[in-house]
């Protein structure tokens, strides 16, 4: 899935929940650091990019999440941050 939302560190911490459509997701603290078929598709300076350290703090490679409710999420769906108390 792809979206247009600030994915650093400092915006999104690990335990962060979105919601996406009626789907409510949450930040894991997995770091995704591209895999050997990333550097094959994008190349070595790729993946240097995306794991230097600007590119990890702005995970530039992208992050992981897991759900916490299960919803249907469609294109154009707007995605939010939930606060920890409306849960």
């Amino acid at each position: 899935m792809i979206v247009d939302l600030d994915l650093s560190a400092e915006n999104l911490k690990p335990g962060q929940r979105l919601a996406l459509g009626t789907a409510v997701l949450e930040i894991t603290d997995t770091p995704h650091n591209g895999c050997a078929k990333f550097t094959e598709r994008y190349g070595h300076e790729a993946i240097r990019f995306v794991n230097s350290p600007e590119g990890r703090q702005a995970r530039r490679r992208g992050i992981y999440a897991r759900v916490v409710q299960a919803g249907s999420v469609s294109v154009g769906d707007k995605i939010s941050k939930v606060a920890a108390d409306s849960q």
